[in-house]
């Protein structure tokens, strides 16, 4: 995109009035717009992104101006999946003739093609990888959360300072039986309680056998692959969103494999599967990976303890605390969608098996 149409852009959105008028109930709106309007103008683009997420906090619908505004902010941290987002809602919410109608869709059309995530596979058996853009985000649950569970606080910044490569979906029944076959993964064979192997995710694996997995494939490709972090696992699974579910705040179960007896927000009640469903069954998120909300608990590298206070804010892996149990993941085929949010966290013990537990996601570190 040309850089003198993101600079129109930006002052039009900056001269546009916020607010008519402002009530009491608007002090912390107009002092978080305050802020913003200073960020962008000292071109802070990521102290703007914060900002904007903290606004998505106070629950209040951000007026349109400021939502392009946002736009911009994300366009110049080349947070494209980001802009591309929030470009497609401005232009819904706006009329045609608006004096910024048109310098929206434009940036749209060339920010569209660099939203694509980029994915690859290292080999033929391989799982398939989308490349995760370096970022940072809040990690855990605002307390107005429904359904937060105390383990998902305090909220904290964690900045992801390079890019990370994931697995578009869960490691299937086909990816892991090409392990075996090929005298990895410690010659076990999960069984698949008679739901069907091949793109169905691997279940029954306890966590030291998920890491035998990547272990095989760092040995088969010479590539560094291992297990996600667990703040890498939320970022990944958020893709720029502050909301419950990458989906936005409630979930169905046409988005996502769980037990759809019960509900969430203002959702409504679904088909309830009773059983795992072939990976890649439901929409991609932003960064391009599927079924991080249910299908099957997906272990992480990390250690488990009971809140963040003293956590990693780098990205890293927390190694420290009660490792005989690993953190987990995404919630399940099996559960209320309440614990399938972004925020939502579980722990199990690393040697016991589970059909609901042992599934697992791969990371690969990217070399400059």
């Amino acid at each position: 995109m040309k850089l003198r149409l993101a600079l129109a852009l930006c002052a039009a959105v900056l001269m546009a009035p916020l607010h008519a008028q402002t009530t009491p109930a608007q002090i912390q709106v107009d002092l978080l717009e305050n802020q913003i309007d200073a960020a962008m103008k000292a071109k802070d683009h990521t102290r703007a992104a914060d900002l904007f997420d903290q606004y998505d906090r106070l629950g209040v619908a951000m007026p349109p101006p400021l939502q392009l505004l946002r736009a911009v902010a994300y366009f110049r941290l080349k947070r494209y999946w980001n802009a591309e987002k929030e470009l497609q809602a401005y232009l819904q919410r706006v009329e045609r003739n608006s004096p910024d109608y048109r310098l929206a869709l434009d940036m749209l059309r060339q920010v569209t093609p660099l939203a694509s995530p980029e994915t690859f596979s290292d080999c033929d058996v391989c799982p398939e990888m989308v490349v995760v853009p370096a970022g940072s985000f809040m990690m855990g649950s605002p307390s107005s959360e429904e359904g937060r569970y105390d383990d998902e606080g305090p909220v904290h910044q964690v900045n992801i300072a390079r890019p990370f490569a994931a697995g578009v979906r869960e490691v299937t029944f086909a990816e892991w039986d090409a392990c075996v076959a090929d005298g990895g993964c410690y010659g076990y064979s999960p069984g698949d309680e008679g739901w069907g192997r091949g793109k169905r995710p691997v279940i029954n694996v306890i966590w030291e056998e998920a890491r035998g997995y990547v272990r095989w494939l760092s040995a088969e490709t010479g590539k560094e692959y291992r297990l996600l972090s667990e703040s890498e696992w939320e970022y990944a699974a958020r893709a720029g969103t502050t909301t419950p579910f990458h989906y936005g705040s409630t979930i169905s179960t046409g988005q996502a494999n769980y037990n759809g007896n019960y509900t969430y927000g203002s959702g409504a009640k679904g088909e309830y599967r009773g059983r795992t469903v072939p990976v890649g069954s439901f929409p991609a998120n932003q960064f391009g990976l599927h079924d991080v909300h249910g299908n099957v608990w997906e272990w992480t590298q990390d250690c488990w303890n009971h809140n963040y206070q003293g956590a990693p804010t780098d990205g890293s892996a927390w190694e420290s605390g009660d490792c005989s149990r690993r953190v987990l993941r995404g919630g399940s085929w099996n559960l209320d969608p309440r614990d399938l949010r972004s925020a939502d966290r579980d722990r199990f013990a690393t040697g016991v098996r589970s059909i609901g537990v042992g599934g697992f996601r791969v990371a690969r570190t990217l070399t400059p």
